[in-house]
């Protein structure tokens, strides 16, 4: 991402070399005082104040998404529509999936067709495309970071790295991975050349449509032998 897109975006740049996945995790200068509970100061383009956010002690904030009223109004009902079509999606998904079996019992001359057509969805192979995720990132993804107040904290600096390379745990995690997805989109934006996979529930990569979604922007199964290699 170029400085005056991190700039207008409010992402901090990183060190030459750097990125969220090095071991460049602890805070610079002129972005927190040393004190023994480190608090976030302000950044340009990132907050309208100090931000209210008591960090354990060694945690830095990496990112803190810009106040949402900083965005348009037709932004922010943009941002509004995308989510919830989003959400949609883990209720449609099964909804639709549990009628075509029904209906397949109920009308296997009209819906076998369906349900051919629906299956082969959840079985065809999928692959990473990186143009994709980076697409529905930019546009998408980053226009609900403000809505919920994205913060990136580190909790520590990581170890030296190494050619597995790290395993880092997001949270909060509901029904809908929300966080999950918005670092995601975070890490795609900021260092995309570091960026790296993520892991999501087996069942997910099963299921049409969010075997398409999930694929396309880099997710695999959350399974030992898979995150292993």
């Amino acid at each position: 991402m170029s400085s005056d897109l991190r700039r207008r975006h409010g992402v901090p740049a990183h060190s030459a070399g750097t990125s969220p996945t090095d071991g460049d995790v602890t805070s610079k200068p002129g972005q927190h005082q040393p004190s023994s509970r480190p608090q976030p100061q302000q950044q340009q383009g990132n907050f309208s104040g100090p931000i209210d956010l008591d960090l354990p002690e060694g945690a830095a904030l990496r990112y803190a998404a810009p106040p949402v009223s900083s965005q348009p109004l037709w932004l922010r009902a943009y941002a509004w529509i995308t989510v919830t079509l989003f959400c949609s999606l883990f209720v449609v998904v099964p909804l639709v999936t549990l009628a075509i079996v029904v209906g397949s019992v109920l009308c296997p001359l009209l819906m076998w067709p369906v349900a051919c057509v629906w299956g082969s969805l959840a079985v065809i192979p999928c692959h990473e495309w990186p143009f994709f995720r980076e697409a529905f990132s930019r546009y998408v993804i980053y226009h609900w970071m403000p809505m919920f107040q994205l913060r990136v904290v580190m909790d520590g600096p990581l170890p030296p790295q190494t050619r597995r390379g790290y395993l880092l745990g997001v949270h909060p995690h509901g029904i809908v991975p929300l966080g999950g997805v918005m670092y995601m989109a975070w890490v795609a934006l900021d260092s995309p050349g570091v960026f790296g996979k993520t892991a999501a529930a087996s069942i997910v990569l099963k299921m049409p449509v969010f075997r398409q979604l999930f694929s396309w922007l880099g997710m695999v199964p959350a399974s030992k032998g898979v995150v292993a290699r």
